[in-house]
C-alpha cells in the first residue's frame, strides 16, 4: 500500500512538473517538430520497386515441359542464393555504377565491404509464404530501382546455367584431350599396319567396319612369315583402342549435346516497374515520432531537473 502511495504520488509530481512547464515544453516540442520537417524535407528521397518470380521444380527442360510445375522451398532457397552471390552483384554494381552511386573511395582498403553493406541494405531478396521469390530495390531513383530488379531477374537465369553447366564443360574438356589422343594412336597404329602389310602377297586386302577394322589373308602364305604374328597384334591393339575411340567419342557427343540444351528459365510472375511513390522518408511517421519523443524527452529532463533540485533542497535544511 504504501508501495502504490508513492507511485502516486511520484506520477502526481511528474504531472505538476508537466502543467507548470507547460509553455516550455509546447516551445521546445514546436522546435523540434520544425526541425524534422526542415531535415526531413532535405533528405533524399528512396523509392522502391520489386519483382515475383517463381524457380522452377526441375532443371531439366524435357521435365518442365512434360510436368511444368513451381518448385518449392528448396528451389526458392536456392534461387535465393543464387541472387545473392558475389557474380550478380558484380555484375549490377558496374552495370549501374554503384560505386560513384555510394560516393565509394576505391583507394580505402575496405572499399568492398563498404560496397556489400549499402547493396544488401538497398537490395533485399526473400521468399514470400507462397513460395514465391520477392526481389526488391530503394534508390533515389523509381527507373534506377526497376531496372536493378530487371536485371538481376534477366541475369539470374544466366548465372544458373552456368553453374549448372560448369561440370559439363570440364567433361567436355577432358573428353576431348582423351579423343584427340586416341585419335592420334589410332593413325600411328593404322600407319604401322599398313607398312607391315605393304606387298604382303599372304594379305589381300583390309576390311574397316563401324568398329573394327579386319584382315582378309591367306593363312598358308601368312605362316611364311616371322612377322605376321607382331601384325596381328598391332590390329588387335588398334581394334581394342578404336572400341574406346568410339565410346569416347559418343561421351563427347552426348556432353556437348547436354551444354548446348537450355534449362527451363525461371518464372516471371511480376516485373519491377517504377514507383513514384517515395517509400523514405516518410514525413508523417517522422513528425509524429519527433511530437512524442521531444514531449518525452522535455517532460522527463525538466521531472528530472526538479527532482535534483529537490533533493539539494532538503540536504541544505
Amino acid at each position: 500500500m504504501e508501495l502504490f502511495d508513492k507511485e502516486r504520488k511520484e506520477n502526481l509530481e511528474f504531472f505538476t512538473v508537466v502543467v507548470k512547464n507547460i509553455r516550455i515544453i509546447l516551445l521546445f516540442v514546436c522546435f523540434s517538430t520544425l526541425l524534422t520537417l526542415v531535415i526531413t524535407l532535405f533528405i533524399p528521397k528512396q523509392y522502391t520497386s520489386f519483382a515475383l518470380v517463381f524457380p522452377t521444380e526441375s532443371n531439366s527442360i524435357e521435365e518442365v515441359v512434360r510436368n511444368p510445375q513451381f518448385g518449392y522451398d528448396v528451389e526458392a532457397d536456392r534461387l535465393i542464393q543464387i541472387l545473392k552471390s558475389w557474380e550478380i552483384m558484380d555484375s549490377i554494381a558496374k552495370k549501374f555504377d554503384l560505386i560513384r552511386y555510394y560516393r565509394i573511395d576505391k583507394t580505402d582498403p575496405d572499399w568492398y565491404d563498404v560496397l556489400q553493406k549499402k547493396y544488401e541494405e538497398d537490395i533485399t531478396i526473400n521468399r514470400t509464404i507462397y513460395m514465391s521469390v520477392r526481389i526488391s530495390a530503394t534508390t533515389k531513383s523509381p527507373e534506377m530501382s526497376a531496372a536493378i530488379v530487371n536485371t538481376m531477374v534477366s541475369l539470374v537465369n544466366k548465372t544458373r546455367e552456368k553453374l549448372l553447366k560448369q561440370n559439363t564443360y570440364i567433361a567436355i574438356r577432358s573428353l576431348e584431350d582423351e579423343y584427340f589422343s586416341l585419335k592420334k594412336d589410332l593413325d600411328s597404329l593404322s600407319t604401322v599396319i599398313g607398312e607391315l602389310s605393304k606387298n604382303r602377297p599372304g594379305f589381300k586386302q583390309f576390311v574397316q567396319t563401324d568398329r573394327y577394322i579386319y584382315m582378309v589373308r591367306d593363312n598358308d602364305q601368312l605362316d611364311q612369315y616371322d612377322d605376321g604374328r607382331g601384325l596381328q597384334l598391332f590390329v588387335s591393339q588398334y581394334n581394342l583402342k578404336l572400341g574406346w575411340f568410339f565410346d569416347v567419342q559418343n561421351k563427347l557427343k552426348n556432353s556437348r549435346l547436354m551444354s548446348r540444351r537450355p534449362l527451363p528459365e525461371i518464372y516471371v510472375l511480376q516485373k519491377a516497374i517504377p514507383s513514384y511513390k517515395k517509400t523514405s522518408p516518410v514525413m508523417i511517421l517522422n513528425l509524429v515520432l519527433a511530437l512524442l519523443g521531444s514531449f518525452v524527452f522535455i517532460s522527463f529532463f525538466l521531472f528530472i531537473f526538479y527532482k535534483i533540485r529537490s533533493f539539494r533542497s532538503q540536504v541544505n535544511l
